[in-house]
């Protein structure tokens, strides 16, 4: 998980421990290892480019720039940080923080 810091709640960590789930953050200042954080960047792109003016516009240009992020995006945000995993010396990784099984778990959850 990033540091946002709700994922640190107690609440957050003792759900994930009851489920039997251990908890890895990313390094700070390392959205190249979080996959959302492309996602996100498309989606708010598209909704920018759309320049919305008033609040139902921004709703439904939210909703309409969901709908063009694919299967093909979200696997390709994917690799793109299993990519940086493979090659550690490139990047300082504390010991232990990603491990690839528990990434291809997560994808396997994820996507199917």
């Amino acid at each position: 998980m990033d540091n946002v810091r709700f994922h640190k709640s107690s609440t957050i960590v003792d759900c994930f421990h009851r489920k039997g789930h251990e908890i890895c953050y990313l390094p700070p200042y390392s959205p190249f290892l979080n996959p959302i954080e492309e996602l996100f960047s498309k989606w708010k792109r598209y909704v920018k480019s759309a320049s919305p003016e008033n609040e139902t516009e921004l709703f439904n240009c939210m909703t309409q720039g969901l709908t063009t992020i694919t299967r093909d995006d979200c696997d390709g945000y994917y690799r793109h940080m299993k990519s940086y995993v493979r090659r550690p010396h490139q990047i300082e990784l504390q010991k232990n923080q990603i491990d690839l099984k528990t990434l291809d778990i997560m994808k396997d959850d994820c996507y199917g």
